[in-house]
């Protein structure tokens, strides 16, 4: 029996589908199309002509809000495969594998839990491989067990995992930090041993960043995954039209990313991953102090909660930018803090930091208590970005082996102002801390380096 038959079958989950939804289902599984639904394909794909029907292990859905994707889509594949996807046969005794459903975090998660739960209970013949019931797992008697998680690299790791779903990917953050390849990284060796395996990724878009977006920057270069791109209301006909241009009228940017399923020009990534990367030298974590070079150091006050106070030592050398030091404190102490900073920027011979003037007078008294000068920035924390982009780009810098810091580089926004200026900063809920006072610190290294060029030009 294939998906559609099952879908509709009145005994199993006695669904409906829509023309576009029962369309993406049979592209994923190679199942023949209509005439109407070819038409649907070259639309969805962004064809003009359809390659021979074949089924696919890794599928990406990208549609506007109120779809059907989360129900009539992924909680579908989940329920058919896990009944009738034969996973159960490539596993060792005792072992039992885990159809994985993650979000954005287990809130989200459990309505794609609940949709499932709900086609399994409502049929007497599904009802009956229903072993167990937990708040965030189904046992089935066939040794397949259906799991929520949130977007956690960690916490997938030791699976058997045939069947991987990861709803709204687009909006995996943790700490405001994405976490998108590393999830879906960590998910693909546990899916190694299954001859049938299935990777579903599907969203609303957002900027054009994270592995969304690059699976549809990509779809025509990579036959071996399915990209499947259509707004809400041709996934879900059953839109009011009167809704619909309500919303429109009401932000037009806001709709075309939400219901047209658009990615938004107004956001992107600033620095790429692989521009970041490539200037990262590989476990070095500290350089120790010369007395012989001249330090500049970047600060990121925070007086307490899930922000970092933070402090970036750099300097130049021969037109090479240097990150000697990074350090990062979460804590309701500050001035704790600024005394142990003090002590560090000592030994590197630092008598002066620039940050923020958000922190307020209390963060410079605090710093000249231990003889260390906290000067205002002169430029802002987007222009800091600004400044530091073309260094990572020529890969003009050595930077220091921070997971946290080079993430935080990575999710850092481009958003296209009115007035037609870039402005960088981190996305809502997100944290640019590390990234920031590593910013300050470059470009006052370089602000630096060149007055001292001059004059010794001049002597």
């Amino acid at each position: 029996m294939n998906i559609i038959e099952f879908v509709r079958a009145p005994e199993l989950i006695n669904g409906e589908l829509s023309l576009y939804q029962e369309t993406a289902l049979k592209l994923f599984y190679g199942l023949p199309l209509s005439d109407e639904q070819v038409e649907v394909a070259k639309s969805a794909l962004d064809l003009q002509e359809l390659l021979a029907p074949r089924e696919f292990e890794e599928g990406t859905f990208i549609c506007g809000r109120r779809s059907g994707k989360s129900d009539r889509i992924a909680a579908n594949i989940a329920v058919y495969e896990a009944v009738q996807g034969g996973h159960e046969h490539a596993l060792a005794p005792g072992e039992r594998a885990h159809i994985l459903l993650v979000a954005q975090d287990m809130r989200a998660c459990r309505v794609l839990f609940r949709f499932i739960l709900g086609k399994l209970k409502s049929s007497d013949i599904l009802n009956e491989f229903v072993d167990a019931v937990r708040s965030d797992e189904i046992d089935l008697t066939n040794g397949i067990t259906i799991s929520i998680f949130p977007c956690s690299f960690r916490a997938t790791r030791g699976f058997a995992i045939p069947v991987a779903i990861f709803d709204e990917i687009a909006f995996y953050r943790v700490d405001g930090v994405n976490v998108d390849r590393d999830v879906i990284n960590s998910v693909r060796p546990a899916q190694a041993q299954f001859p049938r395996p299935k990777l579903v990724k599907i969203s609303s878009p957002y900027a054009k960043q994270g592995e969304l977006y690059q699976d549809y920057a990509t779809r025509h270069t990579r036959p071996d995954f399915l990209c499947f791109h259509a707004p809400s209301w041709r996934m879900n006909p059953s839109l009011r039209q009167t809704f619909l241009d309500s919303e429109r009228a009401r932000d037009p940017d806001h709709f075309d990313r939400e219901y047209a399923a658009i990615f938004s020009d107004q956001l992107a990534n600033a620095f790429s991953r692989e521009a970041v990367e490539s200037c990262v030298i590989p476990g070095r974590r500290e350089l120790a102090p010369s007395r012989s070079t001249t330090y500049d150091a970047g600060v990121d006050p925070s007086g307490g909660g899930s922000d970092e106070f933070t402090v970036s030592i750099c300097h130049e050398h021969k037109g090479k930018l240097i990150q000697d030091c990074l350090r990062a404190y979460r804590t309701n102490r500050p001035a704790d803090v600024v005394q142990e900073m003090a002590s560090i920027l000592k030994t590197y011979g630092v008598r002066c930091v620039h940050g923020d003037k958000y922190s307020g007078e209390w963060v410079r008294q605090e710093f000249r208590k231990y003889g260390i000068e906290y000067l205002v920035s002169d430029i802002t924390a987007s222009e800091s970005f600004l400044e530091l982009l073309p260094v990572v780009n020529q890969k003009n810098i050595e930077l220091l082996d921070d997971k946290v810091q080079t993430a935080q580089l990575v999710a850092l926004e481009r958003r296209r102002g009115q007035s037609g200026r870039d402005h960088l900063g981190h996305s809502q809920g997100g944290h640019d801390d590390r990234a920031n006072s590593l910013a300050l610190a470059i470009y006052y290294a370089q602000v630096n380096a060149k007055v001292a060029s001059e004059w010794g030009g001049i002597f």
